[in-house]
């Protein structure tokens, strides 16, 4: 239950595999105050079965059309549909169809309608089914690229990372592993 802030410039800010929950209405995902580098979220998951009013949202010292620094590639939306894909400094990008058009997302979905994909979120349990649509569906670019740094060939708990991963920071569990 809590949103990023981003103001960071002169290099590439990287968020793989993330798990992002949102257990009561946020105001926003991310925050831009003043990024100069773009920002790029991949095979993350956006769990927000209560919605988010904004998706990406700019101030500060951002430019008007800072949002454009936000890329997504691999990124699962599960939630209702926001108030605003992009909003702030003049801007209101309010449909899904608006958002698309601006070509900073490749191979994201969003999957306002499907159920929870966790084991047992209600104690904190927020690995994927085994039966999850997401299985499977994360890009494996992460896997072995060629800057080291961006290598995740293992979840946070371990798990080694199959070839196509599953987009967040767990690989899929039986409710007894």
């Amino acid at each position: 239950d809590n949103w990023l802030a981003d103001y960071h410039k002169g290099w590439t800010n990287w968020h793989l595999h993330e798990t992002h929950i949102a257990t009561k209405p946020m105001p926003v995902f991310v925050k831009n105050w003043g990024v100069y580098g773009p920002t790029v979220f991949a095979n993350g998951l956006i769990h927000a079965p209560v919605g988010l009013q904004d998706v990406y949202w700019q101030s500060g010292k951002a430019e008007k059309d800072g949002y454009r620094r936000f890329r997504a590639d691999h990124l699962f939306y599960l939630m209702p549909k926001p108030n605003h894909w992009a909003r702030g400094l003049g801007v209101a990008i309010s449909s899904r169809e608006k958002w698309l058009a601006e070509g900073l997302e490749r191979d994201c979905q969003w999957l306002p309608e499907t159920p929870s994909p966790f084991l047992d979120p209600a104690k904190g349990d927020y690995r994927p089914r085994a039966s999850s649509v997401l299985v499977g569906k994360a890009s494996p670019a992460f896997l072995d690229p060629k800057d080291a740094g961006l290598r995740v060939r293992r979840d946070f708990l371990g798990v080694p990372r199959p070839n196509p991963p599953t987009p967040g920071a767990f690989e899929p569990r039986s409710a007894h592993q």
